[in-house]
């Protein structure tokens, strides 16, 4: 659902979605709940008619560049910004997170760890191959927060 819970007159953020071909499913949660919460699709590609329907049913949908299965993250970024978001909360899969830390998109990381380890090609940003140690992307401010059985780590990249 992308949306806040649990919490009395939550403000409830803009829900995006980064959807290069428009492959989500028009039954699912997040498009039956876009009249009630605010969300957004963006694309480059897919059919005008399953756009249509998108919109019809709560969504605003926004075509921006791209190339294969990936979207411009700077226009993403940029259409954001002209929208005066300036706080953008990713909750990614490997591959979009990989992307923004590549395009030096991330300000701060917050990085939820459970209480399960899992590794392997399931590991998270493991396409962000730093190849040593000594090349190894630094976080400055690092605070950790035990949340029940997890941990919160939070710090901000140095550039």
């Amino acid at each position: 659902m992308l949306n806040a819970r649990g919490l009395r007159n939550a403000k409830q953020p803009l829900r995006l979605v980064l959807d290069p071909y428009l492959e989500i499913d028009p039954d699912s949660a997040l498009v039956r709940s876009a009249r009630e919460f605010p969300a957004m699709l963006m694309h480059h590609g897919g059919s005008a008619d399953k756009a249509l329907l998108l919109a019809d049913r709560g969504l605003k949908v926004l075509k921006v560049s791209g190339n294969r299965d990936e979207l411009d993250l700077l226009e993403v970024m940029s259409v954001l910004r002209d929208m005066k978001l300036y706080s953008v909360l990713l909750e990614t899969g490997n591959r979009l997170s990989e992307a923004f830390w590549k395009a030096k998109l991330v300000d701060k990381c917050m990085i939820y760890y459970g209480n399960q380890i899992l590794g392997g090609d399931k590991s998270s940003l493991k396409g962000y191959d730093r190849k040593s140690i000594d090349r190894a992307l630094q976080l400055r401010d690092i605070r950790i927060r035990k949340l029940q059985d997890n941990a919160l780590i939070t710090g901000y990249p140095i550039w």
